[in-house]
C-alpha cells in the first residue's frame, strides 16, 4: 500500500546555538532582545501563520538551544520541530520539556501547559542562555532541578501548589535564595527584573508574553531610527512599529494577571 511521509526540508546551517555557548560565544545583547521578542511574537500573535509558527515554536521550547541554528552574518532560524503540537490538543508530560527549560509546575507533577503561563517561563530561561551562554537552571537530573528551582524561589506554599495544579515537591524546605543572588551582581538589572517578572511559581502571576514586550528592557527595540544588530543590519521595520507602542495587537484577548 502507497504510504505517504510527511517531511520537512530545511537549510544547513553550520552552527547552532548550543555548539556557540560550548565556545564561549555571547550574543549581543540587542541580537538578545528580538530573539526574545520574536519568541514572544509567536506566542501572542492571532495570525494564521503566527498561531503555525507558534505551535512549531512549542517543538522549540520541548528541545533546546540545539534547535535555534545561525549563519555567521549573525542571522537565526528554527529547527527540530519534532514535538511540535497544535496547543490544546494534548497533555504535556515533565520530558516533553528540555529540563534546564521546564517550568516548576511540570517538574511537580502537573500535565496543565499553556503558552501564557509555561512557555513564557521557558522563553524567559532561553533568554538568560542567550545573554549569558549558560543556562541559568542547569540541574543534572529531574530532581536535581527541582532543587536548584526550590533553593532558588523557596518551598512553593499551599497556594502555589495549588495554582500550578501539582504536587508538593518531595525536597527540603528552604527559604528562598532569590533569583538576584543567584544570577551574581553583575547581571543586567533590566534583563533581571524581567525575568522576575515571570519566574514565579503562581502561572497567574507570571508576566503575559504581551506583557513582557512593554517592559523597559526592550525600550532599545522602540527606538527611532532601527538601532543597528551586530550583523550591521537593523531591526526589520514591521517588527519596530509592533514594539514602538508598548504593546501587541493581541493585549485586547490578553489573559488577566
Amino acid at each position: 500500500a502507497l504510504q505517504i511521509i510527511h517531511c520537512l526540508v530545511l537549510d544547513y546551517l553550520p552552527d547552532d546555538v548550543q555548539r556557540l555557548r560550548d565556545k564561549g560565544v555571547k550574543f549581543d545583547a540587542l541580537d538578545a532582545k528580538v530573539y526574545f521578542a520574536l519568541e514572544n511574537n509567536f506566542i501572542t500573535s492571532s495570525k494564521p501563520h503566527c498561531s503555525f509558527l507558534y505551535s512549531c515554536f512549542m517543538g522549540i521550547h520541548y528541545s533546546d538551544t540545539v534547535s535555534f541554528i545561525t549563519f555567521k552574518e549573525g542571522q537565526l532560524k528554527l529547527a527540530d520541530f519534532g514535538n511540535a503540537v497544535h496547543c490544546g490538543t494534548v497533555g504535556s508530560t515533565s520530558y516533553q520539556v528540555t529540563r534546564y527549560y521546564r517550568p516548576p509546575e511540570l517538574l511537580f507533577g502537573s500535565t496543565v501547559l499553556t503558552p501564557a503561563i509555561g512557555h513564557v517561563w521557558s522563553a524567559a530561561c532561553v533568554t538568560y542562555d542567550f545573554i549569558t551562554a549558560r543556562p541559568l537552571f542547569k540541574g543534572r537530573s529531574s530532581e536535581d532541578q527541582v532543587k536548584i528551582i526550590v533553593d532558588v524561589f523557596g518551598y512553593p506554599s499551599y497556594e502555589e501548589v495549588k495554582a500550578m495544579q501539582c504536587s508538593r515537591p518531595r525536597v527540603h524546605r528552604c527559604s528562598a535564595r532569590g533569583l538576584a543572588k543567584f544570577v551574581g551582581a553583575g547581571f543586567n538589572e533590566k534583563a533581571l527584573a524581567l525575568l522576575q517578572d515571570v519566574l514565579v511559581y503562581d502561572p497567574a502571576k507570571r508576566k503575559t508574553a504581551a506583557q513582557v514586550m512593554r517592559h523597559d528592557y526592550f525600550d532599545d527595540l522602540r527606538k527611532i531610527p532601527a538601532p543597528i544588530r551586530s550583523n550591521n543590519k537593523p531591526i526589520p521595520q514591521l517588527e519596530m512599529e509592533k514594539w514602538r507602542g508598548k504593546s501587541l495587537e493581541c493585549d485586547e484577548e490578553e489573559e488577566p494577571s
